[in-house]
């Protein structure tokens, strides 16, 4: 079976990176539990291009570059690829693909194949489920609701990851929620 993951907040823990980043430069303050969605615009209320400003600076940033994996991640990998191939597709910039490379072989080596479908933020050149269709994926693994929908929409299985920002969504047959990689790992 060929498996599709996202990388931010699926693989990677982005958020907590982002809100050490954010408390540090900017305010008001965040924490976790206020991402009940999904963009700083929706829970602080500034701009896009605001919010855009702020991504691109924590994309270049330390903080972006020292994003540990989510708890189990790295484990689960390991089992779930000796039975399954695993494609990483993430709405990172493209022009970040080598920094996201060297932290996919610091932390997931096994993953060789990448797909980046963002050139511009808030701004995608292909979907998540154009992606997998293409390729040939069987399910994708994600946290966002968009993408969740989208690939349900194309009859593609989703895995969602239960967060805080995915919580006001009932999904249909085709998508499993899990509270964690373990989890995963089991039932795959």
């Amino acid at each position: 079976m060929k498996i599709a993951v996202d990388l931010d907040d699926t693989l990677a823990d982005s958020l907590t990176s982002f809100i050490e980043f954010y408390n540090k430069n900017y305010k008001p303050k965040i924490k976790y539990e206020d991402f009940i969605a999904y963009t700083l615009n929706e829970i602080i209320g500034i701009s896009k291009e605001e919010e855009n400003k702020i991504l691109e600076q924590f994309d270049n940033s330390k903080y972006c570059d020292e994003v540990k994996p989510i708890k189990g991640a790295v484990e689960a990998i390991k089992k779930i690829i000796k039975k399954h191939e695993i494609v990483v597709i993430t709405q990172r910039l493209k022009r970040f693909e080598t920094k996201t490379r060297l932290w996919l072989a610091k932390y997931f080596p096994e993953i060789k194949d990448v797909f980046f479908i963002r050139n511009e933020y808030h701004k995608l050149v292909k979907s998540k489920a154009e992606i997998c269709k293409e390729i040939g994926a069987d399910i994708l693994i994600d946290d966002a609701i968009s993408n969740v929908v989208a690939c349900e929409k194309a009859g593609i299985k989703v895995i969602v990851i239960n967060y805080p920002w995915n919580q006001n969504k009932i999904f249909g047959k085709l998508v499993r929620r899990v509270k964690s990689w373990e989890e995963i790992a089991s039932l795959l």
